[in-house]
């Protein structure tokens, strides 16, 4: 019986085994491509990671404000981490040494500055070794200080809340939150929010001391009011944005009456006194937002951005009224009272162009004003 050829090839274990082990060699090689491409892609977040908070951290050291600093702050975490809520609450001695000028304040609307002020009472509660916060959701306590953000009623899924430390010294907390629960866990490292508060607090620090020392180039020493030298700044840039938005802008210039003769009749000290007291009535007598100069001698202004001549004449009424009827302490028996003269001037009003014709026609208010008499006011 003639046999016949087998349709199966016969088995070849050499060459099985060679496939096996390039089969192998592949699915690991194709293992070792994937994680590769894994380590590549997590190189490439960290690295845009990296560049985001390199021009984080820019945005911040560049601000030459405090709303400068808020607002690109909140902007960044926002745009380039997804970030939604900020708010900054700082302690409250040293947001009484950060105020800013009239000037600064009046530029920026307010609700666009996520800034709030923390008890230092609350924060040793919650922050006894000055380390983060991180938590899902927000504890009601610290969720009160969001009140100043647009977005305080988004629901909080976790949240970030970061000691604000220049070296040993304590200037509040920085506050972030987010819907996603998983963006702030207290699992993961802090070191990015840990070095962002840390970054943060120079930055208000830094502007602090500015801030300071601007205020003492600017200040009256005697009274604490500006100086001249800022009039020649505040005064331009008030006018330029009453032209441009259409807004009133009136100013007083005030002078004492007779203060020559108390200083003549009880000595310089006693004439200090009367300005100063001056001074404080007209602070305590305007906004915020109005700027009141020590324009010379026994000279002061007052600028009243968004005050039209109407308004203004009550203010100086006011305080011609007040002046009148405070008790001033020249010596350890003298009292006086004292009047004023003022000038009134406001834009718009035919023949004033420019912020010189504006301080031009309150000075020819004021000489008119003297010239009638004791108490007087032109306008």
């Amino acid at each position: 019986m003639t046999s016949k050829p087998s349709d199966i090839s016969p088995v070849n274990p050499v060459i099985d085994a060679k496939e096996a082990i390039f089969e192998k060699i592949f699915a690991e090689n194709q293992e070792l491509r994937d994680k590769l491409s894994q380590i590549m892609e997590i190189s490439r977040e960290n690295e845009t990671r990296q560049q985001h908070y390199d021009r984080l951290e820019e945005e911040i050291f560049a601000a030459d404000s405090l709303s400068h600093l808020l607002i690109s702050l909140q902007r960044e975490l926002l745009e380039r981490f997804d970030i939604p809520m900020v708010t900054v609450a700082l302690l409250d001695q040293i947001m009484g040494r950060i105020e800013e000028s009239p000037l600064e304040t009046g530029e920026k609307p307010a609700d666009l500055l996520p800034l709030s002020t923390i008890p230092r009472g609350i924060y040793q509660n919650f922050f006894p070794r000055h380390q983060p916060l991180i938590s899902s959701g927000l504890l009601p306590e610290l969720a009160e200080l969001f009140r100043t953000s647009k977005k305080s009623k988004l629901e909080i899924g976790s949240s970030a809340c970061i000691p604000l430390k220049a070296g040993s010294r304590l200037m509040g907390i920085l506050m972030l939150a987010s819907r996603d629960p998983d963006k702030f866990q207290p699992s993961l490292a802090t070191d990015f929010v840990e070095r962002l508060g840390s970054r943060l607090a120079i930055a208000i620090e830094n502007l602090t001391i500015r801030n300071q020392l601007e205020r003492v180039s600017r200040t009256d020493e005697l009274t604490g009011v500006y100086n001249r030298r800022s009039l020649a700044e505040l005064l331009p840039l008030e006018f330029e944005r009453a032209k441009r938005y259409h807004q009133p802008l009136s100013i007083l210039m005030i002078d004492l009456d007779d203060f020559k003769q108390i200083n003549d009749q009880y000595g310089h000290g006693a004439g200090d006194q009367v300005l100063v007291a001056l001074g404080n009535v007209l602070i305590d007598n305007t906004r915020r937002n109005d700027a009141v100069i020590r324009y010379g001698g026994d000279e002061f202004l007052v600028i009243m951005p968004h005050t039209d001549r109407h308004k203004a004449r009550v203010v100086a009424d006011k305080i011609l009224e007040i002046i009148a009827t405070t008790e001033i302490s020249l010596t350890a028996a003298e009292k006086t009272t004292c009047s004023l003269s003022l000038g009134l001037a406001s834009f718009p009003a035919e023949g004033i162009e420019t912020f010189e014709d504006l301080l031009q026609q309150a000075d020819q208010h004021l000489y008119a004003a003297k010239k009638e008499g004791k108490g007087k006011i032109k306008s």
